[in-house]
C-alpha cells in the first residue's frame, strides 16, 4: 500500500512538471517569442486594415488612400495609384523591425537631441492611417556612423529614438513616380476580348475572341494569328509609363503633344463579353481601356494618353514599334487547316490529269486505289499532310485567273475536308482554296516537296513500308 501511494505521489509530481515544462517552456517561450518580436516591431498593424498613408520624402507630400480593394493617389496630384507597390511598401513598413534604442521617454523630443540623429530635418516621414485610428509617426534621420543604420524618432505617447537597419530606409524611401500607377492598361490579358486600332497613317484594324481563337474583322474578315494577336496584347501590358509630362494639358497641349482624336494613333483594348459587335468597344473604365499614341519628343519616346486618366505621359519606342502591325502580320500565315488523322483518303491532280487517289485504312496505313490498287508509302503520304499544314502564305493575292497545276482533295469519314488548288504565275506559286476570295503566295521550294506523282508515293515490291507519324 505504501508502495503505492509512492508511485501515486511520483505521478502527480511527473504530471505536474510535464504540465509545467509544456505552459511555460513550451507554450510560454513561444508566447514570449512572439511578444519580443512584436515589442521589436516600429509599428503593429496589419496591412488590410490600412486606410491611408502619407509619405514626406523632403520633395513632395504623397498621399494615398484606400478605395475599395484599390488605392487612389491624392497627392501630390490625383490619379491613380498602383496598389501592389502600395501592399508592398506597407508590408517593408509592418515587418521593419528596431535594431535597438538610442533616446528612451520625452528626452526623444528634445530640439537639441534630435538634431544630433539628423531628426530635426527628417528625410522622410510616414504616417498611416488604420480602421482603428492614426499610428505613430515615423520620422527617419541620418544614417549611423558605424555599420548600416538609419536612426528612426517615433511620436506619440511613447517617444523614443531607436536605429534600423538602413535598407529598411531604402525600401521606404519612394517618390510619387514609385508609388503612382504606370501600367499603361490595367485590364489583364486573359480577360480581353477584342482590340481595334484607328489611325491616320495605318490601316484601321478589329480583332475579336473567338472561343480560344482571334478573328481579324477589320480592314478583311479572316483568322488572325493568335501568336501576333498575344504578343501585342502582352507588350501593351507589360508596358510602363517612362515619364508623366503634363498632368491636365489643354486642347492646344494635347495637339502640340500630337493626342487629339484626328491626329493619334488610338487602340482601345476590351475586356468583356458582348453579343452586338457594334457596342463591344463601348464600356466602362473596368471594361474598356484606350491608349492614345502621339508624336516623339526630342530622345524618341512617344506621347502618349489614356482618355480616362489626365496626364499626358511619355512611352518608349519599342513599345510603338511593336504596334505598327500591318495587316499580313496580324493574319494567320498558315492557310490550309485540318486534323491530319481524321484525313482518310486523298485525291491528286496533276495539270488536270489524274495523278493518284490513296485510302487509309483503320490501322492508318495508306494504300492506293488509282490509278491501280497497290501499296503505297505510308510515310510519304503522311508527309505530305504534315507539309500541307506547314505551309506559310508569303503574301495574299489576287485569285489568278489561270489553270492549276496541282489539285489535292482532302477527304475524311463525313466527306471533304478541304479542296487545294496550286498554280503558277511569273515563277510565284499560288494556292487557291475552293471557298476562298484570294490567293496564297507560298515558297516556292516548300512546293517542290507537295508536289508529288503516283511513283512518289508507290511502295516498291522489295521495300517495307513503316507509318510515320511526323
Amino acid at each position: 500500500m505504501m508502495k503505492f501511494k509512492t508511485n501515486l505521489v511520483v505521478g502527480v509530481v511527473f504530471a505536474t512538471l510535464l504540465a509545467f515544462v509544456y505552459l511555460y517552456e513550451i507554450k510560454g517561450g513561444e508566447e514570449r517569442r512572439q511578444a519580443a518580436e512584436q515589442s521589436k516591431k516600429i509599428l503593429d498593424f496589419k496591412v488590410s486594415e490600412v486606410t491611408r498613408l502619407v509619405v514626406l520624402n523632403g520633395q513632395e507630400r504623397i498621399e494615398v488612400g484606400r478605395e475599395g480593394n484599390d488605392w487612389l493617389m491624392l497627392s501630390p496630384v490625383r490619379d491613380e495609384a498602383d496598389s501592389e507597390a502600395i501592399d508592398r511598401y506597407l508590408r517593408n513598413l509592418s515587418e521593419s523591425e528596431r535594431e535597438k534604442t538610442i533616446v528612451d521617454s520625452s528626452d526623444a523630443l528634445a530640439s537639441d537631441v534630435a538634431d544630433q540623429y539628423g531628426l530635426e530635418i527628417p528625410r522622410l516621414s510616414v504616417f498611416i492611417e488604420t480602421k482603428r485610428g492614426p499610428l505613430d509617426t515615423l520620422l527617419f534621420g541620418a544614417d549611423a556612423p558605424t555599420d548600416r543604420f538609419t536612426y528612426l524618432k517615433t511620436t506619440g505617447v511613447n517617444p523614443k529614438i531607436d536605429v534600423v537597419r538602413a535598407w529598411r530606409y531604402d525600401n521606404l524611401e519612394k517618390a510619387s513616380f514609385d508609388l503612382r500607377n504606370r501600367k499603361v492598361s490595367n485590364l489583364a490579358q486573359s480577360d480581353l476580348t477584342a482590340i481595334r486600332r484607328i489611325s491616320v497613317d495605318l490601316p484601321d484594324i478589329v480583332v475579336l475572341k473567338s472561343g480560344e481563337s482571334w478573328q481579324l474583322k477589320e480592314p478583311v474578315v479572316a483568322r488572325a494569328d493568335r501568336d501576333t494577336v498575344d504578343a501585342l496584347i502582352g507588350n501593351i501590358q507589360s508596358s510602363e509609363i517612362i515619364e508623366f509630362v503634363n498632368e491636365n494639358p489643354s486642347n492646344e497641349d494635347l495637339e502640340n503633344y500630337g493626342l487629339t482624336v484626328d491626329q493619334a494613333i488610338r487602340w482601345t483594348l476590351v475586356a468583356k463579353d458582348e453579343d452586338s459587335e457594334a457596342g463591344v468597344f463601348n464600356g466602362t473604365v473596368d471594361e474598356v481601356d484606350h491608349l492614345f499614341i502621339g508624336r516623339k519628343d526630342e530622345d524618341g519616346r512617344y506621347f502618349a494618353l489614356n482618355p480616362e486618366r489626365a496626364p499626358v505621359f511619355l512611352i518608349d519606342s519599342t513599345l510603338v514599334r511593336q504596334l505598327q502591325l500591318s495587316t499580313y502580320d496580324l493574319r494567320d500565315k498558315n492557310p490550309v487547316r485540318f486534323v491530319r488523322d481524321q484525313i482518310t483518303s486523298i485525291h491528286v491532280k496533276r495539270n488536270g490529269n489524274r495523278g493518284f487517289e490513296a485510302l487509309k485504312d483503320t490501322a492508318g496505313v495508306w494504300s492506293l486505289k488509282k490509278p491501280r490498287q497497290e501499296p503505297a508509302k505510308s510515310w510519304k503520304i503522311n508527309t505530305l499532310l504534315t507539309d500541307l499544314l506547314d505551309l506559310k502564305t508569303l503574301s495574299f493575292e489576287e485569285v489568278p485567273q489561270v489553270e492549276s497545276i496541282l489539285a489535292i482533295d482532302l477527304n475524311g469519314e463525313e466527306g471533304k475536308v478541304a479542296e487545294l488548288n496550286f498554280s503558277i504565275v511569273d515563277g510565284e506559286i499560288f494556292l487557291e482554296l475552293h471557298d476562298g476570295a484570294e490567293a496564297y503566295r507560298i515558297d516556292a521550294d516548300t512546293f517542290v516537296d507537295i508536289d508529288l506523282d503516283v511513283d512518289d508515293v508507290r511502295q516498291e515490291a522489295s521495300s517495307v513500308d513503316t507509318v510515320s507519324t511526323r
